[in-house]
């Protein structure tokens, strides 16, 4: 480090992280470590650090993917973390310093010869966040779009959570309910694959990027106690035929929506309803206290924005995206 900080960042193992990670309040997809290992594939190194404050209590942690070009210059990559072991997203960030924590952040990588570093930090959307970032040399990139989401608090009684969702999206729910459909979850390697590719198609049908289905598969190749990758699927009872499906990440206390499909026939029979109700149940069933729909920002599409909407969560948006340029 170029300078001396109240913080310290150390990298740490496997065991070290995921002993840590049961601390963090709300952990994300993109900051897990089975996320990092997917990300290997394309040709991104991770790296896995523990920030300490000036009395060397553990205060989050940063999953960082580094990526080299020759001439020892490269990209760094931080996305929605570092993650915290205090709620910071719901509780506001008051008694964090988020201008001491970036400042580490950055002398941490400056030890390198030439870095273009982009950040997108895990901190709500403030004027105080704002300013922090800009305290700590970092450039904010106007033209990205913030990313937000909701939060589902499944801590509560499903009658509770049930009534909380507006009248459109509960009306929907049971004529959805009242149609010849059964939900199922897949559990078979190929069945999962298969849906994958319907999701590839419908993606370049649709023209969106969504999340790549190659990631998801990766995901799925990394699943184990600590993060599964989840596919519930709906079917026709009469003609045994699927007509739509969501995929999920259960991860420690969250659930994460990743991705969705359905044709025609789903739509008829508003399977999207059926099957997002549905992994509410099962992420309670599994004792998940929150259920994350994924991403709801300016530019969500209004159809979807206003489905998610509908079930009446605790919306939060992120700072944004930043970029450090830097010589050591």
């Amino acid at each position: 480090m170029s300078k001396k900080t109240q913080y310290s960042i150390n990298e740490i193992n496997r065991d070290h992280w995921q002993k840590l990670w049961k601390m963090v309040t709300f952990p994300n997809l993109f900051q897990s470590w089975e996320y990092g290992e997917a990300k290997k594939v394309q040709n991104w190194t991770p790296i896995r650090l523990v920030i300490s404050n000036a009395n060397s209590d553990n205060i989050g942690l940063v999953q960082v993917l580094i990526k080299r070009f020759p001439f020892k210059s490269g990209v760094i990559r931080i996305n929605r973390g570092p993650v915290f072991f205090t709620d910071i997203i719901s509780k506001g960030i008051d008694k964090v310093d988020l201008k001491g924590i970036w400042v580490s952040i950055r002398q941490y990588f400056e030890k390198e010869r030439l870095w273009l570093m982009f950040v997108a930090p895990e901190i709500p959307f403030s004027d105080q966040s704002l300013l922090a970032m800009k305290k700590a040399s970092f450039f904010r990139l106007n033209r990205k779009v913030p990313f937000g989401s909701s939060r589902i608090n499944l801590v509560k009684e499903e009658k509770e959570i049930l009534q909380s969702l507006s009248k459109k999206w509960r009306y929907s729910l049971k004529q959805a309910q009242k149609k010849e459909v059964k939900v199922v979850e897949l559990t078979d390697l190929y069945e999962k694959e298969k849906c994958l590719l319907v999701y590839e198609k419908f993606q370049q049908t649709k023209k969106f990027t969504g999340v790549p289905h190659s990631l998801i598969k990766s995901l799925i190749l990394q699943s184990n106690k600590f993060m599964d990758v989840k596919f519930f699927c709906s079917f026709e009872l009469d003609s045994n035929k699927m007509n739509g499906f969501v995929i999920f990440v259960f991860m420690q206390n969250v659930s994460i929506y990743l991705a969705g499909w359905s044709n025609e026939s789903g739509r008829t029979n508003m399977v999207n309803y059926l099957l997002l109700w549905h992994a509410l149940s099962e992420s309670k069933d599994k004792a998940i206290s929150w259920l994350d729909l994924g991403g709801i920002s300016d530019n969500t599409p209004k159809g979807i924005a206003h489905f998610k909407k509908g079930l009446q969560g605790f919306h939060y948006k992120l700072v944004g995206e930043y970029l450090r340029f830097f010589r050591a």
